[in-house]
């Protein structure tokens, strides 16, 4: 007889559905997000004017650790998923007969939705880039491998930034696009993080936050990494990558990472000693090279994370995290609202009191609440509330039977 734990119709993690590592990946990216949110206080720029000084002396080894593990990565593994994710839900849809194209850009207008209403309070969202990016999966779902790939190491290139970088090399009187547009912006977001109500506070975000958060990830190269990362997640997904690729080959693939790392992160540090003449000539490199050395820890980390699953310490290590990324759009979007209640000034305002330390701690109590939380819904309802108002919204207006058990 099966167990609660074999039987897939009992089983809360629906294993029979699902790639344990791939949601357990998600799962340890998103915790990475949640730290990272944490000690930035959720995009709030200003110091602590009333710190506890509990742990003066390992503030900035925490910060350091934290973007040194996860800056730039955290959020490179997410976005790979996100591709994964599609063609996992496309490839199923298509077994049954449908052609879900049409649909999934109307699930992308719905994620477009939700990332509004997060952006009314949190500065950083990332599904409105995820929602408008998706829609190059939607447009390249029948494509070749081989397009598929090259239009992902095309857009990882970041070609913008790297055509800036060669003009100016080549001409030391051009003018490319001024990096840290968005800092005006940040400044004055603060002023209502710590003293306004919440709806002044939201009408900030949806002004100066937008305008910030569009900014910068313009800034940072992601307006190319993400929907290269896409592509890379979906042709991951196609291949079987996580299920079929042997030990062998991700081991390969996790030394070459890191041998490129190696370098790709020399370079992005000693950058602006190498530019010192030029400010414009460091802001290009560094606009190049931050993406180039964030893939390149991407692969080291996923293959690692692989590996170290197969063998058995991964899923003991990390095993726990499955049910955190199953639902990570309902852990996602309450990670921000945590972020109001706790730091912001129309809430705790812990702001004034919290450095980098505690602030990490903090994340780690809310991580630890959120997985709870993950365990007790998968068990009892089979999906986040996130989760399954997207999906519901997803299908209104739409009774086929396949539509309705997928």
């Amino acid at each position: 007889m099966s167990t609660p734990l074999t039987d897939p119709a009992a089983d809360p993690l629906n294993r029979s559905r699902r790639v344990d590592v791939v949601d357990a990946l998600r799962g340890f990216a998103l915790a990475g997000i949640l730290l990272l949110h944490n000690v930035e206080k959720y995009n709030f720029m200003w110091s602590p004017d009333m710190q506890i000084d509990l742990f003066p002396s390992l503030d900035g080894h925490v910060w350091t650790a934290l973007f040194a593990v996860f800056g730039g990565k955290a959020y490179a593994i997410f976005s790979m998923l996100f591709g994964f994710s599609f063609w996992v839900q496309y490839e199923r849809m298509q077994a049954k007969g449908y052609d879900m194209g049409g649909r999934f850009v109307w699930r992308l207008c719905l994620l477009f939705s939700f990332g509004l209403l997060h952006s009314s309070y949190y500065s950083g969202d990332l599904l409105i880039f995820y929602s408008s990016f998706g829609l190059l999966l939607v447009a390249m779902r029948k494509a070749p491998d081989w397009l598929a790939f090259a239009v992902s190491i095309v857009l990882l290139t970041v070609p913008f930034h790297l055509y800036e970088l060669l003009r100016l090399l080549a001409d030391p009187d051009f003018a490319p696009i001024p990096k840290k547009l968005s800092w005006p912006y940040w400044g004055l977001l603060g002023e209502a993080q710590a003293y306004a109500s919440f709806p002044e506070l939201s009408r900030a975000f949806l002004t100066n936050g937008l305008k910030a958060n569009v900014l910068w990830t313009w800034d940072a190269g992601r307006m190319f990494h993400i929907p290269g990362l896409f592509l890379l997640g979906m042709l991951a997904a196609r291949r079987k990558l996580f299920t079929d690729m042997a030990s062998k080959r991700w081991a390969i693939l996790g030394s070459v990472a890191l041998v490129a790392y190696i370098p790709l992160n020399y370079a992005k540090s000693n950058v602006w000693g190498w530019c010192e003449g030029s400010a414009k000539l460091g802001d290009a490199f560094y606009a190049v090279l931050s993406p180039y050395e964030d893939l390149a820890m991407l692969l080291f980390m996923v293959s690692a994370f692989i590996l170290l699953w197969r063998a058995g310490l991964g899923r003991r290590l990390f095993g726990w995290l499955i049910p955190y990324g199953r639902m990570s759009l309902t852990n996602y979007m309450t990670q921000g609202l945590t972020g109001v209640i706790l730091y912001n000034g129309c809430g705790l305002g812990l702001w004034h009191y919290f450095g980098h330390t505690l602030s990490m701690i903090t994340g780690v109590f809310i991580l630890v609440l959120q997985v709870l939380f993950s365990r007790w819904c998968l068990k009892n309802f089979g999906q986040g509330p996130m989760e399954k108002l997207w999906r519901r919204l997803m299908w209104i207006g739409h009774k086929s039977a396949a539509a309705k058990s997928a």
